[in-house]
């Protein structure tokens, strides 16, 4: 699980691509607009992530004019996590894929 992750997201009318780093229990990333730190647990197959997003650069999609709090719940998959985020209050679910470059 702990390694350097391509992280591939997208919304309705927008879609992003970043680097994501997992070791044991946090997250770390970047995009071209927004950086996010967090925390998450496993639980068998199941990953559960609580993300803060900082925005870096202007531009960039905000799921609907939500906060920078993010949640994600997600499916291991081998070398890869399938998931969904979604901001609290927000109806709008970000799609993601985190396909695993180099295990650490």
């Amino acid at each position: 699980m702990n390694g350097l992750y391509k992280a591939i997201y997208s919304v309705p009318g927008d879609r992003n691509e970043g680097i994501v780093f997992i070791d044991n229990g946090k997250i770390y990333g970047s995009d071209r607009t927004h950086a996010f730190y967090g925390t998450y647990t496993i639980s068998g197959e199941a990953l559960s992530a609580n993300l803060t997003r900082i925005q870096h650069a202007h531009g960039g999609y905000n799921m609907g004019g939500g906060g920078n709090e993010l949640t994600i719940t997600g499916t291991l998959e081998g070398d890869k996590i399938r998931g969904k985020g979604t901001i609290p209050g927000v109806p709008v679910k970000m799609d993601i894929l985190l396909q695993q470059i180099k295990a650490i």
